[in-house]
């Protein structure tokens, strides 16, 4: 029975600065014979080993997929540090869409991210657009996902969904004072993702597992999944290890969190590389932004240490500049 695998993750949860992120994909297996969560024939990198796997840097040149945090390269290198994180999502990107973004504003509005010029709250997002790929040529793109796309084909699986969602810093501050927990926000925005995920393909009865990443130590999420979907939420399980509920749809619909999920399911490191590569778009645009007033600011890549760092030395541009706008309540 053909089965929609969907995998989610965030970016930045973290931080004191910039947004928070979290990204979703998806794939239609046309073939397998299974639909429970950890059988190998839902293990997409074994099935796609031909053109993809683990390393960003790969001999055979396959596309490198994992946890973003091990393929986001160092800032001081002198590659730039997002090439492998970009060169898998653009890949991938292109075998939904042949028609590939040529800037990050397209990518970021491709995705599902709009920034919001007028709003004086995210003016750090603004300027101008910037050509993307950055660290590789479109060329080199299309050559990985034509390599990509005829795996895919061979494993009969159809890529369906390559989405994300930002939370801005007063809307993530508003989230937070509102409902007295940090992880309220990332629970609103799987919340949008999950809602999305149900829909996909909505005349078909075809069985969806959905993958997300432990979000921090909750090991109990029926109620608050609930009250996100506005519908029932039976328990199937849950664990240090791993939670699994079944949802009260039309057609079979099971949510699995599991900690670490993207080391073992190839759609939530899709998802992580996807969350991570928008959030560090949109903080090239926050650095690019304050530099421009303040000539010689380093940059900052939004972290608790760095964040404290970056507010003193940026203090004399930031007069008069609304607090819950700009800095992330912890």
């Amino acid at each position: 029975m053909p089965t929609i695998i969907v995998g989610i993750d965030e970016a930045g949860y973290g931080p004191m600065l910039g947004p928070l992120c979290v990204g979703a994909t998806a794939f239609r297996l046309n073939d397998p014979t299974t639909d429970e969560f950890d059988h190998p024939e839902l293990d997409l990198w074994r099935r796609l080993k031909g053109a993809v796997c683990r390393s960003g840097n790969d001999k055979r040149r396959r596309v490198g997929v994992d946890d973003s945090k091990k393929l986001k390269l160092s800032n001081s290198g002198k590659v730039d540090p997002l090439i492998h994180l970009e060169r898998g999502v653009l890949t991938f990107l292109r075998t939904i869409n042949q028609d590939l973004p040529a800037t990050d504003d397209a990518l970021l509005a491709r995705l599902g991210i709009h920034r919001s010029p007028d709003d004086p709250g995210r003016a750090w997002y603004g300027g101008t657009s910037n050509a993307i790929p950055n660290a590789l040529t479109p060329g080199e793109i299309a050559i990985a996902s034509n390599q990509v796309m005829r795996e895919l084909m061979r494993a009969q699986i159809t890529p369906l969904l390559m989405t994300c969602e930002a939370m801005f810093e007063r809307d993530f501050n508003d989230v937070v004072e509102r409902e007295a927990s940090k992880a309220a926000a990332t629970e609103a925005l799987i919340g949008r993702l999950l809602r999305r995920a149900i829909a996909l393909e909505p005349d078909s009865t075809d069985p969806i597992l959905i993958v997300c990443d432990r979000q921090g130590g909750r090991v109990r999420y029926a109620e608050r999944l609930a009250g996100q979907l506005e519908m029932s939420v039976e328990t199937i399980g849950e664990s240090a290890e791993r939670c699994r509920y079944r949802l009260g749809c039309a057609r079979r619909v099971e949510l699995l969190f599991a900690p670490e999920a993207d080391a073992d399911h190839l759609p939530v490191a899709l998802a992580s590389m996807t969350a991570k590569l928008c959030r560090e778009l949109l903080m090239r645009r926050f650095n690019r932004y304050w530099e421009a007033k303040l000539p010689g600011l380093k940059p900052t890549a939004g972290y608790t240490t760095d964040a404290r760092r970056w507010l003193v030395d940026a203090a004399e541009v930031l007069a008069g500049v609304d607090r819950d706008s700009l800095v992330r309540r912890r």
